[in-house]
């Protein structure tokens, strides 16, 4: 189910909204996976966790989501959106433990 917006690494279907997530065009595969888990690793907690309601077939989920800032190495600042549970933008089955977006922040 792989659009445009998708890129598939290590078989992982990885999904981006231009308006939000950019990734470099000089990057292959192996530098985006580093520079995903240099973010991850390097991530600091802003705020407390939100209690919210997502719908999925009908049916109203509860999930809780907790926001990150990050870097990437080039010290480009990142905002990451992780949800307990959400709707997976590719294959649209409810998963659990979801990085919904990793956003650049723009100073």
């Amino acid at each position: 189910m792989a659009d445009q917006n998708t890129k598939l690494i290590n078989g992982l279907g990885v999904s981006r909204k231009t308006k939000h997530f950019v990734i470099n065009p000089n990057w292959n595969d192996q530098k985006i996976i580093e520079e995903m888990a240099h973010t991850w690793t390097n991530k600091k907690q802003i705020g407390n966790k939100e209690s919210l309601e997502i719908k999925h077939n009908g049916i109203i989920h509860n999930t809780n989501q907790t926001n990150y800032k990050s870097i990437f190495s080039d010290g480009t600042e990142i905002e990451i959106f992780f949800r307990d549970t959400d709707v997976d933008p590719i294959s649209g089955d409810l998963v659990n433990n979801h990085i919904s977006l990793f956003a650049i922040i723009k100073t």
